[in-house]
């Protein structure tokens, strides 16, 4: 079937790349035959042509969860993302499946955005303080 060739060329790819397997099975079940793009994001600079290796997008955004710096940009480009909110609760799902993992990605996903979209400062603050309130909404009171 289908899923299956898209399992088995993901993890092709992943070993060419070399992400972990759980990466692979994530960016096959997430984004089907366009998770090829997503990994060529990963093995690429981003779109910002600076030499600063923060923009190397290959890395877990946040430790126990198999979701790519790579997928920010990718969301960007593809889907239309435009928010810090949008990406951590509807694009990875992050802010449902782990509300505090989801907040301590956070600041990087505005990093990438940021560098991305070209946002300045003011608009990263913006973004920090909405997806901050937004993401608190997932934790149980008193949990901070």
């Amino acid at each position: 079937n289908n899923n299956n060739n898209n399992n088995s060329h993901t993890l092709n790819l992943a070993h060419q790349v070399e992400i972990a397997e759980d990466v692979a099975v994530h960016l096959s079940q997430s984004y089907g035959d366009r998770a090829e793009r997503v990994l060529q994001i990963a093995t690429q600079s981003g779109s910002n042509p600076t030499k600063d290796a923060s923009a190397f997008l290959g890395k877990n955004l946040v430790e126990g969860h198999p979701i790519l710096e790579a997928e920010v940009v990718y969301c960007m480009r593809e889907e239309f993302t435009a928010t810090a909110e949008d990406f951590l609760a509807r694009r990875s799902r992050l802010a449902f499946l782990d509300a505090r993992a989801a907040l301590r990605a956070l600041p990087r996903v505005v990093e990438i955005m940021a560098m991305e979209g070209r946002w300045d400062e003011q608009k990263k603050k913006r973004e920090m303080a909405r997806a901050t309130t937004f993401l608190n909404t997932f934790l149980p009171e008193n949990s901070l």
